[in-house]
């Protein structure tokens, strides 16, 4: 009898171990996935901020009074060979403290003074200040395959608080946009003799 107990006793010794072993690997199995998982997914993606602008704080800025209601200004961006999303949209909008509406426009840029579709249209409060302003958009699934973008500024009302401009230094052609409302098509601001970048950003979210 008490041999049938020590053999009964030793069996269920091994099978504990054994259960014990599954247990084991099937964790181990599973740390190994989720490691791996998060891995992946901190490496499919990565953060850009595009400028056109050499604008840092304590520079002197030129804020762009001359603009009449519906007017945009447009900075072009890109392009990305992959596919992208719009995480923020940044910009230096002053000259007055005063508070203002404006509307953020994206577009499709095709690389011509005239944008492609408007991807999006939304209306903002900002208060005119000397600091740069964040529009948080990670909220709005602003998505591109590939290729360029444009952000237009559009104003409610004319001059101050408005968009600013850098020192000039390193102008980029064919990446600062005017629309005016008389012409009814977008010029580059050089021939419309406004010198400069546009002190307006974005940080997207590339698939890489």
């Amino acid at each position: 009898m008490e041999f049938d107990e020590q053999i009964e006793s030793v069996y269920l010794w091994f099978l504990n171990l054994i259960i014990m072993k599954r247990y084991l690997l099937l964790i181990l199995i599973a740390c190994f996935f989720f490691t791996n998982c998060k891995k992946e997914d901190s490496a499919s993606t990565k953060d850009t901020t595009f400028q056109n602008d050499t604008y840092s704080s304590g520079d002197l800025p030129s804020f762009q009074l001359g603009f009449d209601k519906d007017e945009i200004a447009g900075a072009t961006f890109g392009p990305l060979v992959n596919p992208y999303t719009i995480e923020s949209v940044s910009l230096l909008f002053g000259g007055s403290s005063e508070t203002r509406d404006i509307k953020l426009l994206i577009y499709e840029d095709n690389g011509t003074s005239n944008p492609g579709m408007t991807v999006f249209s939304k209306t903002y409060t900002l208060q005119g200040s000397i600091d740069m302003q964040s529009i948080n958009l990670s909220s709005e699934n602003i998505r591109f395959e590939n290729g360029s973008f444009r952000v237009g500024i559009q104003m409610t009302k004319a001059g101050a608080p408005s968009v600013a401009v850098d020192d000039g230094s390193d102008t980029k052609q064919n990446r600062n946009w005017i629309k005016v409302n008389d012409l009814g098509t977008w010029k580059a601001n050089s021939t419309l003799s406004v010198n400069g970048n546009w002190i307006i950003r974005a940080a997207v979210k590339e698939e890489v």
